[in-house]
C-alpha cells in the first residue's frame, strides 16, 4: 500500500525532478517507510511505500524487471500473489523478493494486459517500458485503490491524491460536475469535482504512448452479472456463499506486519471479526463510540469484543472531535466530504495503526447481499416498481384523486432514490444548475428491472464513494484498509442469485444474515440497522460548527453564482429557531463550502 506520482513527457521536454518530488511530497503519508524514483529522458515515476509485504529493501519501488526493460510503480495489495508466483516459477521465473510487486510485474511479462484478470485485490499501477517509455496503466476490479490524472501542453501527470497535482496547476470547478456533486455528494466516473482533474476508471486498463492515454479498455464491470440468468447460479446454496465469503476475508488476513478489524458494532464487521479471531488470537479491534447519545453502537461493540475475545479499543468521540478534525479530513478526502463519517474513520486510524499498519473492514456487505432498506419496497413502491419494469409511464396515469401519487412517483427518476433528502427541498436552493448525470445514467440504462437499477446504481456509483472514503482516511494516517466483501469472485457469486433469496420475508441481507447465524447472536443480526448517524441537527444549533453555517451566506458564499441565497437563508432560520429540522441540507453544503474554501479559493 503506497502512493506514487508518474510524469509523462509528451515532446521530449525536459522533466523537473524537483517539481515531481514536490508533488509526491504532498502524499507522503501514503508512505511514509520510504521514497524513491526513477526516471528516463521521457517519464519520471516517484514512489511513497507503506511496507506491508516483505519489508525489506528487496521490495522498494519503483521495482525494475529482471531484465532491466521494464519498471514498475504498484499501489494496491494482491492477495492470491503466492498462488501466481508458484505457477510463475514453474515457468522459470525468478525473484529476489517476497513481494507482490515483483509478482504483478512478472506476471505483465508472462501474460500481457490480460494479467489484470488473475489478481484478486486492490490495485492501481503503472508499468513502463524503459526503452520506448511506452506504459500500461490498470486500476482494480472495483476501483478500490485511486488514480487520477491531468496533463498540460507539455506532459501527462498521474497520481494516487489529487491534492499532487496542486504544484503544476490552479484548481478550478467543474461546472459540468456542480449538479451532482451538490446533489449526490460525489461525482462518479471519470470526471470529479475539479476542472480536466479525472479519476482512471475502476475495472479498466489502458497504454500510455507519447505522453497520452490510449485505448482505455474496460476489463470488469460489476454489475453486469445482476442479471445473468444462470440457474445454478440463481440457485446457489448458502454453503458455497460462506466458503467463498470465509476464504475472501481469510485470503485479506495475508500480512507480513499483522491486521486490526474496524468493529461498528453492525453485521458486517462484526462477521470479519467472527472469522478474523480464527486465525488470530491476538486480534485487536477499533471501535468509535458517541457517549450519550442514542445513536452510540458500543453495546454491541463489546459484545462482539468480548464473544471472540478481542483486545478491544473504544474510542469515544463527541462534537469536538469532529469540528476539530473537518478540515484536516477533508483535506485528506480531496473531494468534499461525503459521509461524515469520515472524520471518526479517520481517528480510528489513527489510533488503529498503534497495533497495525493494516486494518480490516465491512464495507461493500450492503452492496454485495443487498441489505439497505430501499431495497424492502413498501406497498406502493412494489405497485411503482411493478408498473415501470412493464413499461408503464407516468403519462399512461390520470392524474385524479388516489392517482395522482402514484403518477409523481412513476415520474421520479429511480437514479434519486438513492438521496438521503427530498429532492424538492434541494431544489429551491440552487439556480441554474443543469443535471448532467451521464455515467450515472449509463449504469441504469443497461438494467432491465427496476430492483437491478437500484442495485447496480449502489454497485457503482455508492461503492465508489464508500471506497475512497475508506482509502483517504486510513491512508491519510498511513494505515491500509482492506475491504474483503469488495471481490469480483463475490459479486460474480452472488449478483444473480434471485432477489427473492436476497431479501426474504422483509428481511434484507437474507442470506448473509443466515450464514451469520452460525457466528453471532440472533438480537444483534435482526435488530434495526443504525450505521454510523451523527446527531448533526443539534450540532448545528451551538458551537463551533454553529459559526461554520456563517460559511453559507458570506460574501464568498454570495460571489458562486449558484447558491438561491433567499431560499438558504430560510431554512437555516428555520433549522436554527427549532422549526424544522434541515441539518443533513445545510451540512452537505458546508462540506461543500469548507472544501470549496481549501482547494478552489
Amino acid at each position: 500500500m503506497c502512493g506514487f506520482v508518474a510524469v509523462f513527457s509528451k515532446d521530449g521536454k525536459k522533466i523537473d525532478r524537483t517539481l515531481v518530488q514536490r508533488m509526491s511530497d504532498l502524499i507522503h503519508h501514503r508512505g511514509p517507510d520510504s521514497s524513491s524514483y526513477w526516471e528516463n529522458s521521457s517519464v519520471a515515476l516517484s514512489f511513497k511505500r507503506l511496507s506491508i509485504f516483505d519489508t525489506s529493501e528487496a521490495g522498494t519501488q519503483p521495482m525494475l524487471s529482471f531484465n532491466g526493460d521494464y519498471v514498475i510503480s504498484f499501489n494496491g495489495e494482491v492477495y492470491n500473489f503466492l498462488e501466481i508466483r508458484d505457477e510463475l516459477e514453474s515457468k522459470g521465473y525468478k525473484f529476489t523478493s517476497g513481494s507482490d510487486t515483483e509478482v504483478v510485474l512478472n506476471s505483465f511479462i508472462e501474460w500481457g494486459e490480460g494479467c489484470v484478470n488473475r489478481f484478486i485485490g486492490m490495485f492501481a499501477f503503472i508499468i513502463v517500458n524503459t526503452k520506448t517509455s511506452e506504459a500500461f496503466v490498470a486500476r482494480d476490479h472495483l476501483g478500490i485503490k485511486p488514480l487520477f490524472y491531468t496533463e498540460d501542453n507539455d506532459f501527462l501527470y498521474f497520481a494516487s491524491e489529487i491534492k499532487a497535482f496542486k504544484p503544476i496547476k490552479k484548481f478550478s470547478i467543474n461546472q459540468n460536475s456542480l449538479y451532482e456533486q451538490l446533489y449526490f455528494r460525489y461525482v462518479y466516473g471519470e470526471n470529479t469535482p475539479f476542472e480536466k482533474v479525472f479519476r482512471f476508471p475502476e475495472g479498466s486498463r489502458a497504454r500510455i504512448d507519447k505522453g497520452s492515454v490510449r485505448d482505455i479498455h474496460k476489463y470488469y464491470t460489476i454489475y453486469k452479472s445482476l442479471e445473468s440468468f444462470d440457474s445454478n447460479n440463481r440457485n446457489v446454496s448458502n454453503e458455497i456463499i460462506e466458503t467463498a465469503l470465509n476464504d475472501s476475508i481469510k485470503l485479506h488476513t495475508r500480512s507480513d506486519v499483522g491486521y486490526n478489524v474496524q468493529l461498528s458494532g453492525g453485521v458486517d464487521s462484526s462477521y470479519v471479526t467472527a472469522i478474523a479471531s480464527e486465525l488470530n488470537s491476538h486480534l485487536s479491534t477499533y471501535s468509535i463510540a458517541i457517549p450519550g447519545s442514542d445513536l452510540d453502537e458500543s453495546e454491541f461493540q463489546r459484545i462482539v469484543s468480548n464473544k471472540f475475545n478481542t483486545n478491544h479499543h473504544e474510542i469515544k468521540i463527541g462534537f469536538d472531535d469532529f469540528e476539530n478534525v473537518l478540515d484536516s479530513a477533508t483535506w485528506a478526502m480531496d473531494l468534499p466530504i461525503v459521509h461524515l463519517g469520515c472524520v471518526f474513520l479517520k481517528l480510528l486510524c489513527a489510533e488503529s495503526r498503534n497495533d497495525s499498519k493494516v486494518i480490516l473492514t465491512g464495507e461493500g456487505a450492503d452492496e454485495l447481499f443487498a441489505g439497505y432498506s430501499r431495497y424492502n419496497f413498501q406497498k406502493l413502491e412494489k405497485i411503482v416498481f411493478g408498473l415501470l419494469d412493464s413499461g408503464v409511464k407516468e403519462s399512461h396515469i390520470p392524474s385524479f384523486g388516489p392517482f395522482g401519487k402514484l403518477k409523481r412517483r412513476l415520474a421520479e427518476p429511480i437514479i434519486y432514490k438513492q438521496l438521503h433528502y427530498e429532492r424538492r427541498v434541494f431544489d429551491k436552493l440552487f439556480s441554474g444548475l443543469t443535471p448532467k448525470l451521464k455515467e450515472r445514467e449509463e449504469v441504469l440504462e443497461s438494467m432491465n428491472s427496476s430492483f437491478n437499477k437500484m442495485m447496480a446504481h449502489d454497485q457503482t456509483a455508492y461503492l465508489s464513494s464508500l471506497l475512497e472514503r475508506q482509502d483517504r482516511m486510513s491512508m491519510s494516517e498511513s494505515v491500509e484498509s482492506r475491504v474483503p466483501f469488495c471481490n469480483p469472485k463475490l459479486f460474480d457469486l452472488i449478483n444473480p442469485v434471485a432477489l427473492s433469496q436476497k431479501i426474504s420475508g422483509g428481511v434484507t441481507k437474507s442470506i448473509f444474515k443466515k450464514i451469520s447465524e452460525k457466528k453471532l447472536p440472533y438480537d444483534l443480526l435482526y435488530r434495526r440497522k443504525r450505521g454510523l448517524t451523527l446527531p448533526v441537527d443539534d450540532w448545528l444549533r451551538s458551537g463551533k460548527m454553529n459559526e461554520r453555517v456563517a460559511f453559507l451566506t458570506d460574501s464568498k458564499a454570495k460571489t458562486r453564482g449558484f447558491y438561491n441565497h433567499k431560499e438558504l437563508v430560510k431554512i437555516i432560520d428555520l433549522h436554527m429557531a427549532q422549526k424544522g429540522n434541515y441539518g443533513k441540507y445545510i451540512f452537505n453544503l458546508i462540506m461543500f463550502e469548507t472544501w470549496h474554501r481549501q482547494f478552489i479559493d
